[in-house]
């Protein structure tokens, strides 16, 4: 099955009204459309073609799309150009009014051409009255065009099938989304705990090496106060030598000392 997709600038340079959508969306600051056709084998005529568009929109609006038949590829694409130009037009006439399609012709968010009054089509510029009228035979033209290629028993009958085929892949395609959405959030989530676990083995690391340094410090004093009291031990053994000798040489001029104890408590 042939299939094309536009949804590139460039991909809409080669049609008639590419050029005009794209300077309207990039004027209301809206994304590039999206339009997906499909040659359609299994309605049992030669060159048949469906259309379908998509705009997303803003948040206070709805998103724009459409469905449509063709015989013809291009003019199909065309069709559905103008179709959305007029309902731009229409949706968003305000923020256009310094725009030159501002005169354009308009249609409503069903996609049919805004037919006025004899009274409004007074209040009209001459350019815009003609444009709109233009606008609506356009849409007739269209519409009995589309009524011709419905009129085949079968095809109404098919395209109700591929309808509810359509239906159901969106449903499919919608549930799919549901799921990688699950996942992307499991996902996340699981990174959320990588990421916090990473963050604790990180706080762990940095005090196992506080503890580290506070050891070496521990390690250095205790070797300091150890080195010490061998220094303090030598000194009193150097003492208690000096006064053996002492001993010793008063002993020799008969004399003693007498020793007392000192009660350490007063």
């Amino acid at each position: 099955m042939k299939s094309f997709t536009l949804d590139t600038a460039e991909d809409y340079e080669d049609t008639y009204f590419g050029t005009t959508l794209l300077d309207i969306v990039n004027k209301l600051d809206l994304p590039v459309p999206h339009i997906k056709v499909l040659q359609l084998k299994k309605f049992h005529k030669e060159g048949l073609w469906g259309l379908r568009f998509t705009l997303p929109a803003r948040e206070s609006t709805e998103a724009i799309t459409l469905k449509h038949l063709h015989d013809d590829r291009k003019r199909g694409i065309d069709v559905v150009m103008q179709n959305m130009i007029g309902r731009l037009c229409e949706r968003h006439s305000t923020e256009l009014e310094d725009h030159y399609a501002s005169s354009f012709g308009r249609r409503d968010d069903s996609g049919d051409a805004i037919k006025y009054t004899d009274e409004e089509k007074k209040k009209l510029e001459p350019v815009r009255r003609y444009l709109q009228e233009l606008e609506f035979l356009v849409s007739e033209l269209d519409t009995d065009r589309t009524n011709a290629i419905y009129e085949n028993d079968e095809l109404r009958a098919q395209l109700k099938e591929k309808d509810k085929a359509f239906q159901e892949q969106e449903g499919r395609i919608k549930a799919m989304e549901e799921k990688f959405e699950a996942q992307d959030k499991k996902f996340k989530n699981q990174e959320k705990r990588v990421q916090q676990k990473n963050k604790e083995v990180r706080d762990m690391k940095t005090m196992l090496e506080s503890n580290d340094f506070e050891l070496d410090a521990d390690r250095d004093l205790i070797e300091k106060l150890r080195a010490e009291k061998r220094e303090l031990q030598e000194k009193i053994d150097a003492l208690n030598a000096e006064v053996k000798d002492y001993k010793a040489a008063l002993l020799e001029h008969g004399l003693t000392i007498e020793e007392e104890e000192v009660d350490m408590e007063e």
